[in-house]
């Protein structure tokens, strides 16, 4: 049996609507595109009416299905889901291991890693002792094979190894010694909006000149009434964007001195808008949850769930507000190196796996 060079099957969600996972997917179609690959893509988002998704994903499944019936070997790759949809992505592992092909699983979800779930042992059952499985960071991989032993080949993959260099820009134009924090989300609680505003109120009282602007839609009234609060203690030192264009998200991180990730969403993984705000030259300060850890260097800040955060950001922004505009964009470069750094490692991976996929 010989595969033809290049037949990928490639499941997991595509934009739109645009999420983490779904950029990870799309990317990885073009760089298999760009390998001069074939690729047949089994769409598993959540646009439009459930009978849709489920017709894409089950005309997918017959098209993998003739594929291994005519010995053409397709390589299987899994832009890894949490919830039912971890079902689906097991029947597709088992019906391409029958073919014979590579086989990999991108994880995108802690949340099946940290703890047992039946349907992700059966991802692991069904893929076998040839699944390769793609983690964001060392915590991912350690909590995978502690959770799942049988799961024995694992590589970690920045998602920074597929994105582009760093592009460090002027910071914002602001007065000497304001501070201009921000936050980006699918505004909620869990995703730290209510630290966010803490924390921009407390420097605030603490004599500090900030500035806070909020990026992204409020998911619930809760989020509705923090925006409210904000705007109503900080007057015109506040800004809601709302939701913002893909596009659009680095003129937002460039103005900014200090990010702000306090999640404590237990479904983190390696978020995407921290090394977004990285690769602009912006330093985090965050909670570490899931791989955020890994990724954000100094003079960022990483706090344990249920840390000091507001301490914590009026402490940085006091070390701030001082600082030249020379000083400003020596750390933003500082912080762009780091993100470089760890992109040309991951870059390595990525090609590697795309090299996988395409050749076996």
């Amino acid at each position: 049996m010989t595969r033809r060079r290049g037949s990928v099957v490639l499941t997991g969600p595509l934009p739109p609507p645009v999420h983490g996972a779904a950029l990870v997917t799309e990317r990885m179609r073009t760089a298999v595109r760009e390998a001069r690959g074939e690729v047949i893509v089994i769409d598993t988002n959540d646009r439009g009416p459930a009978w849709c998704r489920a017709a894409r994903m089950l005309v997918g499944l017959a098209r993998l299905a003739l594929l291994v019936a005519s010995r053409r070997r397709p390589a299987i790759y899994v832009g890894g889901a949490g919830g039912e949809l971890l079902w689906f992505q097991a029947v597709v592992l088992a019906v391409g291991r029958l073919g014979g092909g590579e086989l990999v699983f991108h994880h995108h979800n802690t949340g099946p890693l940290r703890a047992r779930t039946p349907a992700m042992a059966l991802v692991v059952r069904c893929g076998g002792a040839r699944l390769l499985h793609v983690v964001l960071g060392e915590p991912m991989r350690e909590a995978l094979q502690q959770t799942y032993p049988a799961a024995r080949r694992v590589v970690v993959c920045s998602n920074a190894g597929h994105m582009e260099p760093a592009r460090v820009m002027p910071g914002p134009a602001t007065p000497p010694a304001r501070v201009v924090l921000g936050h980006l989300s699918n505004l909620s609680r869990a995703k730290g909006l209510a630290d966010v505003v803490d924390a921009a109120l407390a420097a605030r009282a603490r004599g500090s000149d900030v500035e806070l602007v909020v990026a992204g839609p409020a998911t619930d009234p809760d989020a509705e009434r923090l925006l409210a609060l904000a705007a109503a203690e900080l007057g015109d030192r506040f800004t809601w964007l709302g939701a913002v264009e893909r596009h659009r998200v680095e003129t937002f991180l460039v103005g900014l001195d200090l990010f702000l990730f306090p999640s404590s969403y237990d479904l983190e993984a390696e978020p995407l808008v921290v090394l977004e705000a990285a690769r602009a030259g912006v330093p985090t300060l965050a909670y570490d949850v899931g791989c955020v850890g890994g990724i954000v260097d100094r003079p960022g800040v990483v706090l344990p769930i249920g840390g000091d955060f507001t301490d914590a950001v009026a402490t940085a922004v006091e070390a701030v507000a001082p600082l030249t505009d020379d000083d400003r964009a020596e750390r933003r470069r500082a912080v762009a190196d780091g993100f470089d750094r760890r992109r040309r490692a991951a870059a390595e991976r990525w090609r590697e796996l795309v090299g996988l996929l395409v050749d076996g």
